[in-house]
């Protein structure tokens, strides 16, 4: 990540040793989200919140009150829930949402395999990507939010780290405040509400990939970094 780059030189490293290499979209054909929407008995007029995760990047109890707050704003809102966490915390969203009141919004996919990952991307309506603000994130390239604007999957996300250099706010999706639960809740319901945007910011999350995280471009940075290095390398050693 950009932000772990810059840890690196703090520490004396020279910048010309240092190459900033961010995780890339891939290049992959769209899915087909219908198909999900008919496999797991999801109606065509249910809005469908995303989650692709593994449940370690955020605060859990987060996650339950985003849950509960969008189930009693968008009645019929479905929660697709992709991926299981190290600890059973899936096991656990599933008790907190008999709780908390929204269990039959509650769809969980489990663990899915990679090639049925991009028709789950495609079937979700809004995607969340909640990030707690904690060193171990900042200095990461989540790969599984760039599977999700490749997928041109509109995403409302905490502006943490990495996450801010993959989304323009309010161009290229949403970012919040990663303290501000209610606001992503309410920017949530705000974007169900709003197809056309919806459209629009999918397809710039795509066009923002494209531009700036192709690995096309990047592997070719790369390539110079290595020849620059190991010429480097070669003079120092006469």
């Amino acid at each position: 990540s950009l932000a772990l780059a810059n840890l690196v030189k703090e520490t004396g490293v020279p910048d010309e040793k240092v190459l900033y290499l961010p995780n890339c979209a891939p290049e992959t054909p769209p899915g087909n989200g219908t198909a999900i929407r008919e496999r797991h008995e999801i109606p065509l007029d249910s809005p469908i919140i995303l989650l692709y995760t593994r449940f370690f990047e955020f605060d859990q109890e987060k996650l339950y009150f985003l849950f509960e707050e969008i189930s009693q704003r968008v009645p019929r809102v479905r929660f697709l829930v992709v991926g299981k966490g190290r600890s059973g915390e899936e096991k656990l969203l599933r008790v907190a949402s008999r709780e908390r009141g929204f269990d039959t919004a509650l769809c969980l996919a489990g663990w899915v395999e990679p090639e049925e990952i991009p028709h789950y991307l495609a079937a979700g309506d809004v995607a969340l990507y909640p990030f707690a603000d904690t060193l171990v994130n900042r200095a990461k390239c989540p790969a599984k939010l760039v599977e999700i604007l490749q997928a041109g999957t509109p995403v409302i996300a905490d502006g943490v780290g990495q996450v801010a250099e993959y989304i323009e706010s309010g161009i290229s999706g949403v970012l919040c405040r990663q303290d501000a639960w209610r606001e992503m809740a309410d920017r949530t319901v705000e974007l169900l509400a709003a197809p056309e945007k919806r459209m629009l910011i999918g397809a710039m999350a795509k066009r923002r990939l494209e531009e700036r995280f192709a690995w096309r471009d990047h592997a070719a940075k790369l390539a110079i970094f290595y020849r620059e290095t190991m010429e480097r390398n070669r003079r120092t050693a006469k």
